[in-house]
């Protein structure tokens, strides 16, 4: 990677390659390491690996926040805003059930299989970057909002050995929210206190809406 163009062992021209951050000036990149792979749904990524300055600390907010994550909403906060949970798994699982059924009836080692495995890798990309999008989404936008996060510390291993709410947890994304969180405060100066899982967080924040519903 050199001035801006990518080149491979035994290629006459510079590979063509879309790039994802505008704020950075991809002539002057000289990256340490650079990554080809290739996804079961056919797309082809490249990852660079660049030694970048840390960057500033995000000024004060002046207000701590607690996260109660759940499935129907995916969270709420201590202040009562409510995260909705878009369920990306079950809006899409009419076409994923199809195309594994086209998958299933396909002759291993065919060309028709191999375009049916495609097809479902696809699909399942489309849900993972709907799924990391919000999550992303949802973690920058409590790190500017709040100098201090608070979570529960969810056995989310433990969790998903419910049959009945496995797949609407492991959708949820919880854990990734996590560990997003740990390096966004890490990264911008913020505070990450996680207690334990025992913890009545929702009790405490139910009884905390009441008492201001009687209060109004």
């Amino acid at each position: 990677m050199r001035g801006g163009e990518l080149r491979l062992a035994k290629t006459g021209s510079p590979l063509r390659f879309v790039w994802t951050w505008p704020g950075a000036d991809v002539t002057a990149l000289d990256p340490a390491m650079v990554i080809i792979c290739r996804e079961p749904d056919g797309r082809w990524y490249v990852t660079f690996t660049v030694d970048a300055a840390a960057p500033e600390p995000l000024p004060s907010a002046g207000r701590a926040v607690g996260v109660d994550l759940g499935v129907k909403d995916f969270a709420i906060t201590s202040d009562g805003e409510r995260i909705t949970n878009p369920r990306h798994l079950d809006r899409r699982a009419r076409n994923l059930a199809r195309y594994q059924r086209r998958l299933a009836r396909c002759r291993k080692g065919s060309a028709n299989r191999a375009k049916a495995a495609a097809k479902v890798a696809r699909a399942h990309r489309k849900v993972r970057n709907a799924r990391r999008d919000l999550l992303h989404r949802a973690s920058t936008r409590l790190v500017r909002s709040a100098d201090t996060i608070v979570i529960e510390d969810l056995n989310v291993a433990g969790m998903v050995r419910n049959r009945r709410l496995a797949r609407a947890i492991s959708d949820c994304g919880w854990g990734e929210f996590r560990r997003q969180l740990e390096y966004k405060c890490k990264r911008y100066g913020r505070d990450l206190v996680v207690i334990d899982r025992w913890y009545p967080s929702s009790k405490t924040c139910v009884r905390h809406e009441a008492h201001c519903c009687i209060a109004r």
